[in-house]
C-alpha cells in the first residue's frame, strides 16, 4: 500500500514539474521569436526602403533625360530668338523694325549662333528638328534683311512696288547671302532647295515670313521640334481664317486664293494633287482645294483648318477660283 502511494506521489511530482517547465520554455521561445521576427522586419523594412529609394531614383531619371533631350532639341539660339520674338513682333506678325534697328546687336549674335551650328550636329538630328531649325532660320535672316536696310529706301526701277516693300532691296532672295552651318545661304535657296525640296510639306509656305502684310503671319514664338506640326497646322489655319489667304465672294461666285498658292504650285500638286476630290478642276486647283479641305482626323467628321461651312461651298458649289492680289507693304508695326 505504502510502495502504491510512493509511486502515485512520485508520478504526481514528474506531471506537476513537466507542467511547471513547459510554460518557461515557451514564454523563452515566444521572446526569441519575437526579437527574431523583429530584426527580420527591421531587416525587411530595411530592404524595402532602399527598393523605394532605387525605385524613386529610377522615376527622377527619365526627367533629368527629358529635360537634357529637350535642350539637344533646340540650338542655343533658341532662348534669345524667342525673347526677340516676344518683344517686338505682336500677335498679328507685325514687327517693330524701328526699335529692333537700336538692338541689332541681340539679332547679330542670334546669326552667330546659327552659323556656329555644325553640319555634322544637323545631320544627326531628327527630320522635325531640322524643319523647325531651317523655318526659324529663314525667318531670322529675313529679319536681318530688313534690319540691315532698315529704312528701306525705294529704288525707281521698282516704282510697281511700295516704297517700303523687301522688294526694294536688290537681290533680296538671291544675291544677299547669310552664314549657317558654316556656309552661305541665300533665302530663295533655303525656302526652295532645303525646306520645299527635302520636307515636301506645303504647309512650310505658310510658316516663312516674305517680311510683307500678304505673306504668313510672323510667330511670335519660335519654331519647336517638339510641337512643329500643331504649329504648322496653326499657321496654316490662321492664314485661311484671314482675307489675304482665302476670300469667299458668294455674290460673284469667285473663290479667292492667294498667290502663296500659285508661288508654290508644283509642291502642292505634288502632295495634293492626285486625291480624287475636285476631279473637274485643272491639277494646280485641285491640288489647293485638296489641300484646303483637308480632314481632320483627330475630330469626327470636322475639317483641320477650315469651318464646315465653309468646306460644303467649296465642295458642293459653282463658283470659278481667282488668285487675290498679294500686298508687299512691309509687315511692320505703326
Amino acid at each position: 500500500m505504502k510502495l502504491r502511494t510512493l509511486i502515485s506521489v512520485l508520478i504526481l511530482v514528474a506531471i506537476a514539474a513537466i507542467l511547471c517547465n513547459q510554460p518557461v520554455k515557451t514564454v523563452q521561445a515566444a521572446k526569441n521569436d519575437a526579437k527574431s521576427a523583429k530584426s527580420t522586419n527591421t531587416e525587411k523594412n530595411a530592404k524595402l526602403d532602399k527598393s523605394q529609394d532605387r525605385s524613386t531614383n529610377q522615376k527622377k531619371v527619365p526627367t533629368q533625360q527629358k529635360n537634357t533631350e529637350d535642350k539637344k532639341n533646340t540650338p542655343a539660339f533658341y532662348e534669345q530668338y524667342k525673347d526677340l520674338l516676344a518683344t517686338y513682333v505682336d500677335d498679328e506678325g507685325r514687327v517693330d523694325y524701328r526699335t529692333l534697328r537700336k538692338k541689332r546687336a541681340i539679332l547679330v549674335n542670334i546669326v552667330r549662333e546659327i552659323d556656329a551650328v555644325h553640319p555634322a550636329e544637323l545631320i544627326s538630328w531628327s527630320k522635325s528638328q531640322k524643319m523647325a531649325f531651317w523655318i526659324n532660320t529663314y525667318n531670322i535672316m529675313t529679319l536681318k534683311l530688313i534690319i540691315d536696310e532698315y529704312p528701306i529706301q525705294p529704288t525707281w526701277y521698282m516704282f510697281t512696288y511700295p516704297d517700303n516693300s523687301i522688294m526694294q532691296i536688290p537681290g533680296a532672295w538671291t544675291k544677299k547671302y547669310f552664314k549657317a552651318i558654316g556656309m552661305e545661304y541665300p533665302l530663295r535657296e533655303i525656302k526652295d532647295d532645303i525646306l520645299m525640296a527635302r520636307f515636301n510639306d506645303p504647309r512650310v509656305c505658310f510658316a516663312l515670313s516674305f517680311a510683307s502684310v500678304g505673306s504668313a503671319f510672323l510667330r511670335n514664338e519660335p519654331y519647336y521640334p517638339d510641337r512643329l506640326n500643331e504649329q504648322l497646322d496653326e499657321q496654316v489655319k490662321k492664314y485661311l481664317a484671314s482675307p489675304k489667304g482665302l476670300k469667299i465672294d458668294k455674290t460673284a461666285k469667285t473663290v479667292h486664293l492667294s498667290d502663296i498658292f500659285n508661288w508654290n504650285k508644283a509642291d502642292f500638286i505634288a502632295k495634293y494633287g492626285n486625291i480624287k476630290k475636285f476631279r473637274n478642276l485643272k491639277p494646280e486647283m485641285r491640288a489647293y482645294l485638296n489641300f484646303i479641305t483637308t480632314d481632320d482626323l483627330s475630330s469626327d467628321g470636322r475639317y483641320l483648318y477650315i469651318s464646315e461651312e465653309t468646306a460644303k461651298y467649296l465642295k458642293n458649289s459653282d463658283y470659278q477660283l481667282a488668285h487675290e492680289p498679294y500686298k508687299w507693304q512691309l509687315n511692320e508695326q505703326r
